[in-house]
């Protein structure tokens, strides 16, 4: 009871904030703010800059245009703040328009833009130009991908500026849970994303990430610092290798390299300070750092959603040195993050409830950094080359705590860490505007160390104990051949090496696009994909009781594998507003499951917080993933937006014992609604009012039924051979998020408050057993909960 009232005087007073700060318009309303619009046009895909290329400010009066320079530069300045829109053409290319771009007083708008060179045919119909319609950012990706801008991130209601909440948003996808990102891709598990970071492949960039997760509770990624990215759930190109579910393809911007900019920012990340500016004579660099301030919040009794004080800190950097096309492009990037958690026996949170009789210590420390340069050879070739360090470090306690006189015993013990040494090889080749190739070459040196051990009868059986290294090899080419300006052919091959145990896959891929008129287009996608297993899984150690001999059995399982198909057809109502359906079909095979008959597959691994400690596995496992995605989505013009996304689905598996089952992320259908709308404020309409709600609707999580019988006599949880028959009640929640933005004259204040679960909806997240009272305890989601957030730029 005092926690809500508490919250709804925190609401209030939020909202009187806002009226108190909109009274002050008319200290800066006489005044007309401006910005700078600049940025850079090259060759889509050449990258070599293009002079002479027109830019023309939409909307203005008189209408008011720039020219790129020799060196593929332009600058339009004393741009109103507010909204507004540039048309970008050059002859031989297509032309693009990008609408709504947001001009703030705090900091300049720094453009990097692209053309696509036009294959000129006779009696073809010219494609005028048009806004990007969310195409992926890499043209090779042709279905199942699109590009998400930094606005989305902030912009979606219950993103918390999380690229994996925001995708969470789109077809084919869901979370985990509310209290983690990990994300569900078309039934899939979420350990089958591969991350990528300016090229890089990166560990899980997540705080508080378990061993083998490709998620956590809090976010390494600040939004801040991202440039526009792309995403991926299926069929995607051959340069992306070691997944089988999708791809997060992030960039990060560049620093202003003219100007000193500051940001600070207060929120649910944390606190947060940036920085960027210029370096040397050209460059640039950019900084930030993030510290968790749940424990500051938990003092003035607002836990954020936790039930127990996270500790985390992050810091991300890039360099960017520009020295034209004698010695190329060089930049240093670097993204660090450390976290502890003790979930004591009398917390409540997301991963046990309360008085378990079980503390739990968990620490978790994530980096990478990578060097790249971007080298011309001349106009049509150029070589990129990546060399980076990457690693994580987990430790995680589990004490047992005695009914009967409070003693602590060490039931479960974990201390492993990975680092990798990656090499990253990439030639593109421009042919001529028709063709277009790349191949290149990945290698991975990992050095890992892995030791663990549970107490289980009264004596410590060691999971693992070993410390190595061991090699991945990844080498891809790919060709685009555009048979006119509106049918393009992708080809490409994936070869995957895992030297520890001498396995390899041959992956080939396919993308087709044809926009047989200016409305409609359909596209087409198919390719092999693999993945190893996380390291920990092939070093389980089985014990033989009889001999005393201690194998792994493990260490000769294969990739794991995935053949996708998918059919996609776009149509245009207009400018703005499109529909987009995708039906596809994933056969996996070579998954591993027991020996022995079993229900166990690897392919429900990602359900829980850690991984299982299964042992004595074989690839002889089989899953699919079929069904239908669409999209109705009017991007944001006229002042407001919606966003209606649907899935229906149906993800299967088949374990050892021969018997198909519903995997554990068989939700069979999700909806979510999105919109938002802009209000603007104060007389020259300089400032902003954003609106913006979502409602999600899926099926519930599957069950795994607890045996409550087996488990008092075991004293552990053990469930029933009945998995994942049945879901849980559906889900549903609504999310509302209202920011204000206030611009003064080099400064920019933005206040935003998010209701998350804003009608509390009590939506089942799993049943657990509570060895201390012996029973079965529902664990739920995050109820209601306001979040708060505040940034400054200037």
């Amino acid at each position: 009871m005092f926690k809500q009232k508490f919250n709804q005087i925190l609401i209030s007073r939020f909202f009187l904030l806002v009226i108190l700060l909109a009274s002050s318009w008319h200290q800066v309303s006489a005044q007309e703010l401006t910005q700078t619009i600049r940025g850079t046009v090259v060759d889509k895909e050449s990258q070599i800059s293009l002079p002479g290329v027109a830019i023309i400010l939409l909307n203005s009066e008189p209408l008011r245009g720039t020219t790129t320079d020799i060196d593929g530069k332009f600058r339009l300045e004393d741009v109103a703040v507010g909204r507004a829109g540039i048309k970008v053409s050059f002859i031989g290319y297509n032309p693009i328009i990008i609408n709504n771009l947001i001009i703030t007083s705090g900091k300049e708008v720094i453009l990097p833009l692209e053309l696509i060179e036009q294959v000129t045919q006779l009696n073809e119909v010219v494609i005028t130009a048009k806004e990007d319609k969310r195409e992926a950012l890499n043209k090779m990706a042709l279905i199942s991908a699109r590009s998400f801008t930094v606005e989305e991130t902030q912009r979606y209601a219950g993103a918390l500026n999380d690229p994996s909440r925001m995708a969470a948003n789109y077809a084919g996808v869901a979370l985990a849970g509310d209290a983690r990102n990990d994300i569900i891709i078309r039934g899939n598990s979420p350990a089958g994303l591969l991350w990528r970071l300016e090229g890089f492949n990166i560990p899980n960039p997540n705080h508080f990430g378990a061993l083998g997760s490709t998620g956590g509770p809090v976010s390494m990624l600040n939004n801040n610092l991202l440039a526009n990215s792309d995403f991926m759930t299926g069929a995607f190109p051959a340069e992306y290798g070691n997944a089988l579910s999708g791809v997060f393809d992030l960039k990060l911007r560049n620093g202003n390299n003219e100007k000193h900019e500051f940001t600070g920012q207060i929120g649910v990340n944390g606190f947060e300070l940036g920085a960027e500016g210029p370096l040397l004579k050209k460059g640039s660099f950019l900084a930030t750092y993030r510290h968790s301030n749940v424990a500051a919040f938990r003092a003035l009794g607002i836990p954020l959603g936790w039930g127990s004080t996270p500790n985390f800190r992050d810091f991300t950097f890039k360099i960017d040195l520009p020295t034209g096309l004698k010695y190329g492009r060089f930049s240093l990037f670097g993204l660090g993050g450390t976290s502890f958690i003790k979930l004591l026996d009398e917390d409540d949170n997301f991963v046990k409830p309360a008085n378990t009789g079980e503390d739990i210590f968990f620490g978790a420390n994530t980096g990478a950094i990578g060097f790249s340069h971007l080298y011309f050879f001349n106009e049509s070739l150029r070589s990129e080359l990546r060399i980076s360090a990457s690693g994580w470090e987990n430790k995680l306690n589990i004490d047992s705590i005695s009914e009967n006189n409070g003693v602590k015993i060490r039931r479960f013990a974990n201390n492993s860490s990975e680092v990798k040494y990656a090499f990253n090889y990439k030639l593109n080749k421009k042919f001529n505007a028709r063709n277009n190739a790349r191949v290149g070459i990945i290698g991975d040196a990992i050095n890992y160390n892995l030791a663990d051990s549970i107490l289980k009868d009264s004596k410590y059986r060691t999971l693992r104990n070993i410390d190595g290294t061991s090699f991945l090899l990844q080498s891809y080419i790919q060709w685009q051949h555009k048979f006119s300006n509106t049918l393009v052919l992708n080809t490409g091959v994936n070869y995957l090496h895992f030297a520890m145990n001498n396995s390899y896959s041959i992956e080939p891929r396919i993308g087709l696009k044809w926009q047989f008129s200016e409305r409609n287009s359909i596209n087409f996608g198919s390719g092999l994909h693999s993945k190893h297993l996380p390291l920990a899984m092939y070093f389980i150690e089985t014990p033989d009781y009889t001999t005393g001999n201690i194998a792994k059995t493990n260490e000769s399982l294969r990739f794991q594998k995935s053949a996708h198909f998918v059919m996609g057809y776009d149509h245009n109502f207009s400018t703005n507003i499109r529909l987009k359906i995708e039906s596809y079909y994933q056969h996996l095979y070579n998954i591993p499951v027991e020996q022995n008959p079993s229900n166990y597959s690897l392919l429900n691994e990602g359900a829980d917080f850690v991984l299982s400690n299964t042992d004595s596995l074989v690839n002889k496992g089989t899953g699919r993933n079929y069904g239908i995605d669409f999209t109705l989505e009017k991007f944001f013009s006229k002042n407001y937006y919606f966003m209606i996304t649907g899935s229906l689905f149906d993800s299967k598996y088949k374990g050892s014992d021969g018997i198909e089952r519903n995997t554990a992320f068989n939700q069979n259908y999700m909806l979510n609604v999105l919109a938002g709308v802009e209000i603007n404020l104060g007389k020259n309409r300089k400032h902003t009012l954003n609106l913006n709600g979502k409602w999600n609707l899926s099926g519930g999580n599957r069950m795994k039924p607890i045996d409550l019988e087996a488990s008092k006599l075991a004293g552990d949880t053990r469930y029933s051979n009945d998995i994942y028959i049945k879901r849980y009640k559906d889900y549903s929640r609504a999310d509302v998020k209202i920011t204000y933005k206030q611009n003064w004259k080099k400064l920019t204040h933005e206040w935003s408050i998010e209701l998350q679960n804003i009608f509390n909806q009590k939506n089942v997240f799993r049943e657990v057993y509570n060895k201390k009272n012996q029973e079965i305890t529902t664990q739920y989601q995050l109820g209601f909960q306001p979040m708060f957030f505040y940034r400054i730029v200037f």
